[in-house]
């Protein structure tokens, strides 16, 4: 939809511009100069549009991902609360290997891991539980998510808390309707984890 908008404004901004240049006076060449200027103008906002579109895009989609595995009997493809059973699990599925944290102490449970896919690209998803909720930790190759996953947290449209950041070539996307404390105080140990393999 937005490619047929900046294919429209591109094709009406260039008629106008010939027209202007076609009247062979100062009034219409002054016309064609603003209207190439306000064409910039456009195109960079629609590109601003766009960027934005594709970032709110990977994060409805992993809240979409989260609220799949929360609704279907399936909530993680390996179900298991030691880490030891979890990330081998992923070997030979993803292209990508990634700690760990350790739990004692906490008052989060690791549930287990499930394949999560964004843009065609595998990546896991480690399921844990806080209390009643369950917050979901999504990672991907850094170079397949781009800086859609760029450092960023708050709450979503759709009252989800998140915190997204990269660190050692792999993208990170904690998600939870449990608190933007509690996605912080996960992200934190995963951060904490990757730093130390």
């Amino acid at each position: 939809m937005l490619a047929t908008v900046r294919r429209a404004v591109l094709v009406s901004a260039i008629f106008f511009v010939l027209l202007g240049l076609a009247t062979l006076n100062a009034i219409g060449l002054s016309g064609a100069v603003l209207q190439m200027f306000s064409h910039g103008i456009v195109a960079s906002l629609l590109f601003a549009v766009v960027r934005t579109d594709r970032d709110g895009r990977v994060l409805d989609e992993a809240v979409s991902a989260h609220l799949r595995s929360l609704q279907a009997a399936h909530l993680t493809d390996v179900p298991s609360s030691d880490q030891h059973t979890v990330k081998p699990w992923f070997q030979g599925k993803i292209p990508f290997t990634f700690s760990l944290p350790e739990l004692q102490n906490t008052e989060f449970q690791l549930i287990g891991g499930r394949m999560a896919y964004l843009n065609q690209t595998p990546g896991a998803q480690l399921v844990y539980q806080y209390r009643k909720h369950y917050l979901s930790v999504f990672i991907f190759p850094q170079q397949a998510v781009g800086r859609r996953f760029a450092a960023s947290a708050g709450a979503g449209d759709q009252n989800f808390y998140h915190e997204a950041w990269t660190q050692g070539g792999l993208s990170f996307l904690v998600l939870s309707d449990s608190g933007q404390a509690q996605v912080h105080a996960l992200a934190e140990l995963m951060r904490t984890a990757t730093a130390q393999s």
